[in-house]
């Protein structure tokens, strides 16, 4: 069995402390139960992630797509609706 060694922020450590204890009881091996059980997860995700190609997975394909975009999120959705609104606009006045 191998062993994983690394540093996490101290609010992290409590909380996965005071849910291992929860979960494995205040016993010997309850933190390591845990933490294989953590990486284990981890480990599947990244394997499903493998596995599904960008084409089926579109938010795979996205990642970093606005990357070099300046503006946040909040200011891209609104000024997608002022296009959209204005779009709506100019088709509304070319149909009458």
């Amino acid at each position: 069995m191998g062993t994983i060694k690394f540093d996490v922020p101290d609010e992290l450590e409590d909380r996965f402390r005071e849910w291992a204890m929860k979960r494995f009881g205040h016993k010997r091996g309850s933190l390591g139960k845990a933490g294989e059980e953590a990486v284990s997860v981890w480990v599947a995700e990244q394997d499903i992630d493998l596995e599904i190609t960008p084409a089926q997975n579109p938010i795979l394909s996205k990642r970093g797509a606005l990357s070099q975009v300046e503006a946040s999120s909040t200011d891209l959705k609104h000024s997608v609706g002022e296009m959209l609104l204005e779009e709506h606009r100019a088709k509304r006045d070319t149909d009458e």
